[in-house]
């Protein structure tokens, strides 16, 4: 488990893609080494979710970048390609808050502000700053969230050319039978981790183990929407 209390830990995330400075997918020459700082937005991706009265509780780290927590919708921010549906800002501890896409699901039957869930998924980054491409995303909001980290590991999760699975934990239950999952992936191993992205494979899928360095901005109050 990963207790990110005062935002001090590390983290999992998927592939950063690009230079979060610049947001420039096309720089083939983008690199990243371990000991590198790098500067992204961590997002949640949920693959199941549901409502509970618990208290929040530590993040528990699973397996790779997947996560199970317990969060609470604290800010909604318009998608401005579908009507009545929302972006947010999502509380996992009071020092870490991340930003949550959603794309195509109505508020009323979606997340829903000020109240508590239970779930699991993914934790990914943003590839640069969201506010840059909707305006009805505050930038002010983005900011604070905002991590600063060191690269501590480069991690070759597994190979896409291995078979027709989108990865191999569909094979011990995820995210279908999650309990038969996290009693199955004890024993995972990663296939082998990296000194530089330059060494990676071009089917190689990878996550990035990063400890935070600098999350001065974390501590940021948020102002929360109404949660009428």
């Amino acid at each position: 488990m990963i207790h990110l209390k005062n935002t001090v830990g590390k983290l999992f995330i998927d592939e950063i893609l690009c230079d979060y400075e610049i947001g420039d997918f096309s720089n083939k020459s983008f690199v990243l080494t371990l000991g590198d700082e790098v500067k992204f937005l961590p997002c949640l991706y949920l693959d199941f979710y549901e409502t509970t009265s618990k208290n929040p509780i530590p993040l528990s780290h699973i397996i790779s970048n997947i996560y199970e927590f317990i969060f609470k919708p604290v800010k909604r921010f318009k998608n401005e390609q579908h009507e009545d549906c929302y972006h947010y800002l999502v509380e996992i501890e009071k020092d870490f808050t991340v930003f949550h896409f959603n794309w195509l699901n109505k508020y009323e039957e979606y997340l829903q502000l000020g109240q508590l869930y239970k779930g699991y998924g993914m934790l990914r980054c943003s590839a640069g700053d969201p506010s840059s491409e909707n305006t009805s995303i505050d930038p002010l909001a983005i900011e604070p969230i905002t991590k600063k980290t060191v690269l501590n590991k480069i991690i070759v999760e597994y190979n896409d050319r291995w078979g027709e699975i989108e990865s191999p934990f569909s094979k011990l239950g995820y995210p279908a039978d999650f309990k038969q999952f996290k009693s199955s992936c004890s024993n995972y191993q990663p296939v082998r981790t990296l000194l530089s992205t330059k060494d990676k494979d071009e089917s190689d899928v990878i996550i990035f183990e990063v400890g935070c360095i600098d999350n001065s901005n974390s501590h940021t109050d948020i102002k929360h929407d109404s949660y009428s």
